[in-house]
């Protein structure tokens, strides 16, 4: 139980560090990004009725 709180801690500081002093794209925009691109593909290569 300890080590997994442990292990937990490490990562939200590496994680707090990390977002501190790079620039890290947030997931929303990434996801919206992709989503926005399939949907494009997905109209372009479509097969006509």
């Amino acid at each position: 139980m300890l080590s997994r709180l442990l292990v937990f801690s490490a990562g939200a500081l590496f994680g707090a560090y990390v977002a501190q002093n790079y620039e890290i794209p947030k997931v929303r925009d990434l996801f919206e990004n992709a989503s926005a691109k399939f949907w494009n593909w997905e109209q372009e290569y479509r097969k006509s009725k």
